[in-house]
């Protein structure tokens, strides 16, 4: 299926406004400071947010950088999902770290690559031992995102597997959770 681009084409001697030449930008939003999640397992808004229009289809790429202990240490991990306006549809193709993973921080492991729903968890594991968790770790979450009849924020929201002990951070600022998007129609 071809979508028909929803911005009128250009044409020779016609009048320019900035909606128009701004509409397909690559937007860059970033999370601007580390969170941490300790003995809470609900889910919080990040400051990775697309104000989007009715109607309107958006090409994603979430970059995700955390900090986790590892499942069989404490249960934790962190999670991640969509927050959308009604009848908005998120094709999401997603890849993370086992929340169980077999071997250490620099030794080749599984990965999880999935279709997840808009509002499914995606699921991205940890390596530390101990709390608070130091390893660095990255997940990625990319598509489309089509927005129906109403318009409203997209927003990616975030939290702990589980309501433990040991801490989960949301890596922020420079260099890190980060998110580029843009209208594609």
């Amino acid at each position: 299926m071809t979508v028909e681009a929803a911005f009128p084409r250009i044409r020779a001697g016609q009048r320019l406004t900035a909606d128009v030449l701004g509409a397909r930008n690559i937007i860059l939003v970033e999370q601007s400071e580390d969170v941490t999640i300790t003995e809470d397992d609900s889910l919080h808004d990040s400051d990775l947010v697309i104000p989007g229009m009715a109607g309107a289809v958006y090409k994603y790429e979430l970059y995700v950088s955390y900090s986790a202990v590892r499942e069989a240490d404490s249960g934790s991990a962190l999670v991640g999902s969509w927050d959308v306006p009604s009848g908005t549809a998120v094709n999401r193709f997603t890849t993370s770290f086992p929340v169980s993973p077999d071997t250490g921080l620099n030794t080749g492991n599984a990965v999880i690559m999935r279709r997840p729903a808009n509002t499914t968890l995606q699921l991205m594991g940890g390596t530390d031992a101990s709390s608070p968790p130091v390893n660095f770790h990255s997940a990625y979450d990319r598509g489309t995102i089509l927005l129906g009849g109403t318009a409203g924020d997209v927003t990616w929201r975030f939290g702990a597997n589980q309501d433990v002990a040991a801490e989960t951070i949301l890596r922020g600022g420079a260099n890190h959770t980060r998110l580029l998007y843009s209208r594609i129609a």
